[in-house]
């Protein structure tokens, strides 16, 4: 470990991370190195530069560098990386962000992430039944394109985003509003080892640090930073996607916004403020294609490697003679209640017959070489449902309606059974292998 990281770890643990302080003091001293014998022996200063010495930095004069050390063999023994501002590792999409973050933590790899086509997929945490449905098939469109997903490895519209880009090969990057170390979000922690291998998990927090609330926005900018441009899936006026469009159009990126299906729920009210605004309507993968085509360009006219990947996604938006509609044009509807369940399903009408009383789907045998459930990598969810599509053919709508759970849980976990070989879909519906 070199010394400039320890005093970068220094300057993080006493002056607090994403501190005005830390970017103020680095700006008028240089190194984190003459910060730290700065804070400590101020009166060795020239009078100018006193003023720079706050309170705040005098009290981080007791963190001793020791502290420091300790971070650093601890990030060692958990397989942390310690990426600074000074290694050439560091993403040069985020040197030029708003209080740039001194010290990022990694898990998995970000090496070339600054040659990469990417885009920031956000969205709520309790997402209606369009709005997984669309993340998951920009995702997949983007990943077919080469454009790799950032997004916040929340619940709900975040992972379906990330599961579906790796599970059509691209990178996801997940950037936490909490300590790297720190299993948060819980129902999404069968999903960190897959995403560090296919991307990686990254956090400007010390490990150790809980998910507390203001840390999120802190986290938006670096996810927007890392993102070429932001597609805002389902938003509230008040919410964390809101606050990413912010920091998205601040960087100078374009925001998409998916148009409400509705244009009264409240949930895409934040949708709605975004497109009068002027952000990209966002209904299908020309959309995309175009904006990375038209507007990208002009930003990276440097970067060799990212202008030959936006030159070949050009050949392939240029080819495509017909535009491909990835959203789904129904109207959400509440996830919860079997009726409304019924109501959404694909492409079927609502049923004339008496409510509960459904064509029973077709059967089919169970497949001899159907794999056995290993108990420890299913949770209860995955297992009801891999028993339920044994010898049948359902949707995800069926699935939701028959163990009567919410449609956003069984889409993630049909995607979870899908990524480890227990199920295979075929023009929406999901059967056992």
């Amino acid at each position: 470990m070199s010394s400039e990281m320890i005093y970068r770890l220094w300057a993080v643990i006493a002056l607090g991370v994403s501190s005005r302080d830390i970017f103020n003091l680095t700006e008028f001293f240089g190194s984190a190195k003459d910060i730290y014998e700065a804070v400590n022996d101020p009166a060795s200063l020239p009078a100018a530069a006193r003023h720079m010495i706050t309170d705040r930095a005098a009290e981080a004069a007791r963190v001793p560098l020791s502290a420091a050390e300790d971070m650093a063999e601890k990030c060692e023994r958990d397989n942390i990386r310690i990426i600074t501002i000074d290694d050439e590792e560091y993403p040069d999409r985020l040197r030029h962000i708003f209080h740039p973050p001194t010290v990022l933590f990694v898990k998995g790899s970000i090496e070339g992430i600054d040659n990469s086509l990417t885009i920031g997929i956000v969205g709520a945490r309790k997402p209606s039944l369009y709005s997984v449905r669309t993340s998951a098939a920009i995702a997949k469109a983007c990943a077919s394109a080469g454009i790799d997903t950032v997004s916040g490895f929340a619940v709900g519209t975040d992972i379906c985003a990330m599961l579906a880009a790796v599970k059509s090969g691209a990178k996801a990057y997940g950037v936490l509003g909490a300590g790297i170390d720190i299993n948060y979000p819980k129902p999404n922690s069968k999903y960190r080892e897959l995403i560090t291998e296919n991307g990686a998990l990254i956090s400007e927090f010390l490990p150790g640090t809980p998910a507390y609330a203001p840390n999120f926005p802190y986290r938006n900018r670096i996810l927007t930073g890392l993102s070429l441009s932001v597609a805002v899936i389902e938003a509230s006026k008040k919410s964390g996607s809101i606050n990413s469009a912010s920091h998205a159009a601040d960087q100078g990126k374009t925001v998409l916004a998916v148009p409400p299906s509705d244009i009264l729920d409240e949930r895409y009210s934040g949708n709605a403020e975004l497109l009068r605004q002027g952000a990209v309507p966002l209904m299908g993968a020309r959309d995309i294609f175009s904006e990375y085509c038209s507007n990208i360009p002009h930003t990276i006219v440097e970067n060799k490697a990212l202008s030959e990947k936006l030159a070949a996604l050009s050949e392939l938006y240029t080819e495509s003679s017909t535009v491909k509609i990835i959203t789904n044009p129904r109207p959400p509807k509440k996830p919860d209640g079997k009726k409304l369940r019924e109501m959404m399903s694909d492409g079927r009408k609502k049923s004339d017959k008496p409510a509960g009383r459904k064509t029973p789907p077709p059967e089919l045998s169970v497949p001899e070489d159907a794999p056995e459930i290993n108990p420890d990598e299913l949770n209860g969810t995955e297992k009801d449902i891999y028993e339920l599509i044994r010898g049948k053919t359902l949707s995800a709508d069926d699935i939701s309606a028959a163990l009567e759970r919410d449609i956003s849980d069984i889409l993630e976990a049909l995607t979870t059974l899908e990524l480890m070989g227990y199920a295979k879909e075929k023009n929406g519906k999901y059967t056992a292998i």
